[in-house]
């Protein structure tokens, strides 16, 4: 489980190539490398915040194949999720009622589904391995 702050991800990435690549860093607790000059602004930073993802090491591992654009609609809409309603009642969803995202996006997307109660299901979040 890795604790972040989404506005400070968008903040510091400027690209959304960049959002992943940040994550990938924070998640791993990658050290900069000596041929990565050009990024190296991304290693080191403070991005804790209060949203969560409880498996980010297997949404990066990207074994479905997804595009960049589809992790990063999963991590932003994780982002709005509170992790007091996850802490005392395990709630992992999202009411779709807290987001802008059109239903036919969720529908679409591959690691997104919606329940019989109109919440957003994380497909990482879902899997029960103990990250």
């Amino acid at each position: 489980m890795i604790f972040f702050d989404w506005k400070k991800v968008l903040k510091l990435s400027k690209k959304p190539k960049n959002i992943i690549l940040i994550m990938v860093i924070y998640t791993y607790g990658i050290k900069l490398p000596k041929r990565r000059k050009s990024s190296a602004h991304f290693y080191g930073q403070d991005i804790t915040g209060d949203s969560f993802l409880l498996n980010p090491k297997d949404l990066f591992k990207n074994k479905l194949q997804v595009s960049f654009k589809d992790m990063i609609t999963y991590i932003e809409l994780a982002s709005l999720r509170n992790y007091l309603d996850y802490e005392w009642q395990g709630t992992k969803t999202l009411p779709l009622r807290y987001t802008e995202i059109e239903r036919t996006e969720i529908e679409d997307h591959p690691l997104l589904g919606l329940d019989d109660q109109d919440n957003i299901k994380f497909y990482y979040e879902e899997i029960d391995n103990g990250n």
